[in-house]
């Protein structure tokens, strides 16, 4: 499976419409625009969207730039990458990540080294394996949008159960820091490097 982001433009019906064309394209955002009014959308400075997930919740957007949209967007995406370690379904991870030499990630754990993609994927399977009952909350996002790129910068508690599979044994545990994600739009939103960090206290 992989994650998949749609877009529809609908003359009336929007949420039915789209939710529709959500189903039949196997989506699992889809981005509502209603093209039925002439003060946004196509060729104008701002638009208004409805954001809708698979499981049927809807955010709307009221008109605003497209540059916020687009940070929406982003967030929306990096928000999926933490997702993705409570669901432990690797597939979509791959998806929503820059498969080139252009990705890396960072981290302030070991191993210290600039990661490219096919590290940092095996990376996320030790710890998919290694930490069970995920959890994590996200505080204090700050997107900025530069023409096709955005940088996503955020505060990050995650908890969890460090399992011994060997031992049978495990340990709680809660680690705060901060996050930056950079992504590049080609032509949806994806994941170009990553920087974690752990906060002192």
């Amino acid at each position: 499976p992989k994650l998949l982001v749609g877009f529809s433009a609908e003359t009336e019906n929007l949420i039915k419409n789209s939710v529709k064309k959500m189903e039949e394209k196997f989506c699992d955002i889809m981005i509502a625009n209603d093209i039925s009014k002439f003060d946004f959308g196509f060729n104008k400075d701002q638009n208004e969207v409805t954001i809708i997930d698979k499981n049927g919740k809807t955010e709307k957007i009221r008109k605003s730039s497209k540059k916020f949209i687009a940070s929406v967007i982003a967030r929306k995406i990096v928000e999926t990458f933490f997702e993705i370690r409570k669901s432990k379904n690797l597939e979509i991870l791959k998806d929503i990540q820059v498969n080139d030499s252009a990705f890396s990630s960072f981290s302030d754990v070991p191993p210290y080294d600039l990661k490219d993609f096919a590290t940092t994927i095996a990376l996320e399977e030790l710890r998919f394996v290694s930490i069970s009952d995920y959890d994590y909350k996200i505080n204090n996002v700050k997107v900025s949008i530069f023409g096709e790129t955005a940088v996503v910068a955020l505060e990050l508690v995650q908890k969890g159960m460090l399992v011994d599979n060997k031992a049978f044994t495990g340990e709680h545990i809660t680690i705060g820091g901060r996050a930056t994600f950079v992504l590049i739009r080609q032509p949806t939103w994806k994941i170009i490097h990553i920087h974690l960090s752990k906060s002192e206290n």
